[in-house]
């Protein structure tokens, strides 16, 4: 099952991973209320000079590198966006996080 340390974990690590973009992406992970599966939310306007195919590489990099397999799995899903792509869909208290 996904824990409270699990959330934190994946949370550091893109921190540490993407803080050479020009801008601080603003990241929240949430348990997706089905099984052990994590929501990761990455909002930052750097994404916006490339593709999706681009930002999920980059980003699926960075865990890769940092966390195992077991973690891994338990990502269900990334939402990789730009302000002006999350407008309406990046829910106003993952912002903030």
């Amino acid at each position: 099952m996904a824990s409270r340390k699990d959330v934190t974990l994946i949370r550091q690590v893109l921190a540490k991973g993407l803080n050479h973009l020009k801008k601080t992406p603003q990241i929240a992970v949430r348990k997706s209320g089905v099984g052990d599966n994590l929501y990761v939310y990455i909002l930052s306007d750097s994404f916006s000079r490339l593709s999706l195919t681009k930002r999920h590489e980059l980003v699926e990099d960075v865990l890769q590198r940092s966390l195992t397999p077991e973690t891994l799995l338990k990502i269900s899903a990334l939402f990789l966006l730009t302000t002006k792509e999350a407008d309406g869909f990046f829910p106003s208290k993952l912002k903030k996080n």
